[in-house]
């Protein structure tokens, strides 16, 4: 048996393939589990019927009314206000005391008309000033004459509150008027009695003055303390370069003149050394420099003998001047402050008494405007449009069957996908890739022409299903040219996992398209069960394999010849009581001798999984050809029946994908009828 070269596998299918794969996998569902979405909708939409059915009719009354006169607010308040005056209207509406009203009116001035429960809907209308209300009910005259006087009773009920409302509004505005001319008659006293007790502008001035004079004594103290630091550093300074008193200066001011004789003579030095490079020193230039010299140093020398006694008094001057200042900064600070308070009062007294009298004249105003109009001032409202006959109301029956529509479709969706977490059947090229890692050889696609109460017909020489044939030379050409070493495989199995997967029918056309290239080919019927090799061909079904393994006729006299040149045909045979045990007797004897007269043997075996024929017989051939039909196998039954077929040390050199759709976005192989066409033409 031929070893196959390993197959090196190409990446997996990108992700726009398997969302179209996915997308073809939903289509194949739906399009074999149609009749779940029939069945969740027809259960939903006839239970909304049934619902609807047994509600009582209903009837619609509809009205509006208008409001005008609405009062002017600012833009930050008006979103807000009219929020709480729609919700406010809408309440009422809908709330106890409006329904009992009504229905009171209803049954004092039409006690004759049966009462009836009745649903109230009001909304306002986008953008204008006009309320929307419609009324529901069972009766139709009743629910009319209902919405009537809920319009009616709601504008007494607002009529009521505003005269209610313009006694207490006044007597309440009266109150806060005299509390508010209280308010402002005690502040003008407080006020009168400081201006008696104070001057306000001396409290002004006496404050900008005390602020200057506490600045000014602030920097003053500074100027001090920066002098006291310098003498305290004087004091580590030797005895002899420490300055002393003269009589026109302080010790600051000694130091200072000190400094500078010192540059002085540093300069003098310097001129000296850049002339005696030059000059003898007996040159007047000479004489001269080393005078003021001289005159210098002795400057120097009396700055040195100034004494200790002198810099001690200056330090003690200082600090006396210094007790001085901070005396005089902490009373200028305190008059600072008080200055301060007087000012901070009188505006506070001043600021009570400006409010209080602003608000007395609001209050004036609002008083005075209550008075004239002898109400409070709210929006006015009134009917714009009388309740309209109430008629009846379909519109709840349409509802229910739309959502009775939508109901049934997403519990039918929801269980097709539920189903479909379960179906591990691959549809498309990309799932069989995701489940298997063997050699796909060939797609075969659906027969259109095929009808649902026959088998396929086998292909003809000039057959005009012309993708249909081409995926048969395909899968020819996919085993005379695979990568093998060595030999081609001559004797092949084809099998599936389970009955109805279209073996019988890959294996016909397998062997006529191979005998359609000159090949002597035989395809024996090894499915001893339930062969139906022989129906194809309309030929015979005895004497067959059966009866050449169990040794009862020549194998020569079970070959029949078909309509097809170089194909021949060993039908089943009988069936026998043990045909596991005649497959394991007999078969590969008998393959040696068919070997020499045929180029290809076809064995059509039975599914692996439904008996052990193909375990017993694939082992004893070239290579095994498994079948998978697409939407149909079970990837998890095929994934078993390989792996029986690996453990017997089968050589299975890969899939055919069989019962493909065409009209797949993945399945682009033979489908192009133009092409054939016009080849057909030509010939």
């Amino acid at each position: 048996m031929n070893e196959p070269i390993p197959f090196q596998g190409t990446d997996r299918a990108t992700g726009a393939a398997q969302f179209f794969s996915r997308m073809q996998r939903y289509k194949s569902l739906l399009k074999r589990r149609w009749w779940v979405l029939l069945l969740t909708l027809g259960i939903a939409v006839g239970a909304q019927t049934y619902r609807a059915s047994m509600a009582p009719l209903t009837y619609v009354s509809k009205s509006q009314m208008i409001v005008g006169n609405r009062p002017t607010v600012t833009d930050t308040t008006a979103s807000a206000t009219d929020e709480n005056f729609v919700g406010t209207t809408i309440a009422l509406f809908k709330g106890n005391l409006i329904n009992m009203r009504a229905n009171e009116v209803l049954r004092t001035n039409e006690p004759h008309m049966p009462a009836a429960p009745v649903a109230l809907d009001i909304s306002l209308v986008p953008r204008t000033s006009i309320f929307l209300l419609q009324a529901r009910g069972t009766y139709s005259k009743y629910t009319q004459a209902y919405l009537n006087a809920c319009m009616e009773e709601f504008l007494k009920y607002r009529e009521e509150i505003r005269g209610k409302s313009s006694d207490e509004t006044l007597q309440a505005v009266m109150a806060e008027l005299r509390k508010a001319q209280e308010q402002a008659a005690d502040a003008q006293r407080e006020l009168t009695a400081f201006k008696e007790q104070h001057r306000v502008a001396f409290v002004e001035e006496e404050a900008k003055s005390a602020a200057l004079n506490l600045a000014s004594l602030n920097a003053e103290h500074a100027k001090f303390e920066r002098e006291l630091l310098l003498l305290v550093s004087l004091k580590s300074l030797p005895v002899a370069q420490r300055p002393k008193d003269k009589a026109d200066g302080s010790p600051v001011t000694e130091l200072r003149d000190r400094d500078k004789a010192q540059e002085r003579l540093a300069v003098l030095l310097q001129e000296k050394g850049a002339l005696e490079i030059d000059l003898k020193p007996m040159h007047p230039k000479m004489v001269k420099i080393e005078g003021e010299i001289a005159s210098q140093r002795k400057v120097l020398e009396i700055y040195e003998n100034l004494s200790l006694e002198q810099l001690a008094q200056a330090t003690n001057t200082l600090h006396k001047q210094l007790a001085n200042l901070q005396t005089a900064i902490t009373n200028e600070s305190m008059r600072v402050q008080e200055a301060s308070r007087r000012l901070a009062e009188y505006k506070a007294i001043e600021s009570r008494f400006q409010d209080a009298k602003n608000l007395s004249a609001q209050l004036s105003s609002i008083k005075d405007k209550v008075k004239i109009e002898n109400k409070v001032p709210v929006e006015n409202m009134s009917i714009l449009e009388p309740a309209t006959v109430a008629k009846a109301d379909n519109s709840g029956f349409t509802k229910n069957i739309l959502i009775g529509c939508f109901i049934g479709l997403v519990f039918g969706v929801g269980l097709l996908f539920l189903l479909d977490r379960f179906d591990d059947r691959p549809v498309s090229f990309t799932e069989l890739q995701e489940h298997f890692d063997e050699l796909i050889l060939g797609q075969i696609p659906q027969d259109s022409t095929r009808a649902r109460d026959r088998k396929l017909l086998p292909l003809t020489a000039n057959d005009t299903r012309f993708a249909y044939a081409e995926a048969h030379r395909n899968l020819r050409s996919s085993l005379i040219f695979m990568a093998t070493e060595g030999a081609r495989p001559r004797t092949i199995v084809i099998t599936s996992a389970v009955p109805g997967e279209g073996k019988s029918t890959v294996a016909v056309n397998l062997g006529i398209t191979m005998a359609f290239s000159g090949s002597r080919v035989l395809l024996i019927d090894a499915d001893l069960r339930k062969g139906t090799v022989h129906e194809y061909f309309e030929v015979g079904d005895q004497p067959g394999f059966s009866e050449v393994l169990a040794g009862e006729t020549p194998w020569g006299e079970a070959i029949q010849q078909t309509h097809v040149p170089n194909l021949s045909v060993m039908p089943r045979g009988n069936f026998p009581p043990n045909p596991g045990e005649l497959i394991l007797a007999g078969a590969e004897s008998l393959i040696k001798e068919l070997h020499q007269h045929f180029d290809f043997i076809l064995f059509d075996s039975a599914p692996v999984l439904a008996a052990d024929d193909t375990a017993s017989l694939a082992p004893k051939v070239d290579g095994t050809l498994f079948v998978i039909r697409a939407a149909y196998t079970s990837a998890r039954l095929a994934r078993n029946a390989l792996d029986l077929l690996y453990q017997r040390q089968v050589n299975v050199m890969g899939i055919v994908f069989n019962s493909v759709e065409t009209n797949s976005r993945e399945y682009y192989y033979f489908k192009y009828p133009e092409y054939y066409s016009k080849r057909l033409v030509t010939r």
